[in-house]
């Protein structure tokens, strides 16, 4: 089972197929990353994902609010689901984190909906549908890298300030920790994960609620710094069969 995990940076800024920008922005571009989170059965995806970029990232131009000029960072994370032929849902598209900013959310949604439906999916492809997860990102800074740090897992875990618990696989009956190796954005968000080590069948389930964790961004001498880490998300059932988080992860989260 092939599975692409980890979120790609294929930033449409820098796409020669993606076109010129409509409207000024004065520190930074839009932005559009992807993580496939659908398996691909081992068809390759890269050829179509940047075609679709093009075309979200036109529709995204185009319904963009007038405040995304001011040049404030801002990302909104959207999941929707691709049918064989292009068309989108059910369900529709799932706000999976906001901007905090109700504009530049509905311009990220209006976006995917403007661009429906979609070219087909490869004839070779035999899936019910693609799972895509899209990180709109409003002034991407591209020729300005940000500082990255290694930080243990402990100090990580400990600046969480939201954490969704992970969904046990029906009849999975296992216990265990699965390690993801993560990158965290400046603003603390999840950039990208990959898999490690741990119980397989546990994977999926701690991809998907480590996608969405938030932490509170990390600064060193006031300047924001990316943070990279390791992720341990255990599995621990009791006596019932239901799933119960670590204590301790369960301190970090509330002390903060």
């Amino acid at each position: 089972m092939k599975l692409a995990l980890a979120l790609t940076a294929i930033l449409a800024v820098s796409c020669p197929i993606c076109g010129q920008q409509s409207q000024p922005f004065p520190t930074g571009g839009p932005g559009l990353g992807v993580a496939v989170l659908s398996d691909t059965e081992g068809v390759d995806f890269h050829p179509y994902i940047l075609r679709l970029l093009a075309a979200l990232k036109a529709n995204w131009i185009s319904v963009m609010p007038k405040s995304a000029e001011t040049g404030e960072v801002k990302v909104v994370f959207i999941t929707f689901q691709i049918a064989p032929n292009g068309g989108i849902g059910p369900p529709d598209p799932v706000l999976e984190r906001t901007s905090g900013d109700q504009a530049f959310d509905e311009a990220a949604i209006s976006a995917i909906r403007a661009s429906s439906p979609f070219e087909a999916l490869p004839l070779e492809f035999d899936g019910p549908y693609l799972k895509l997860r899209i990180a709109f990102i409003y002034n991407y800074r591209e020729n300005q890298p940000t500082p990255k740090i290694r930080v243990s897992a402990d100090v990580a875990a400990a600046r969480i300030d939201h954490l969704v618990e992970p969904v046990y696989p029906k009849d999975a009956n296992v216990q265990g920790t699965v390690v993801l190796h993560a990158i965290i954005d400046t603003d603390g968000s999840v950039e990208s994960l990959e898999y490690v080590s741990g119980p397989t069948m546990l994977m999926r389930a701690a991809l998907d609620a480590a996608h969405v964790w938030h932490y509170r961004p990390m600064r060193i001498n006031g300047e924001p710094v990316k943070m990279d880490t390791t992720i341990n998300v255990v599995f621990a059932l009791d006596r019932q069969g239901h799933l119960k988080l670590q204590p301790r992860v369960l301190q970090n989260v509330a002390a903060i």
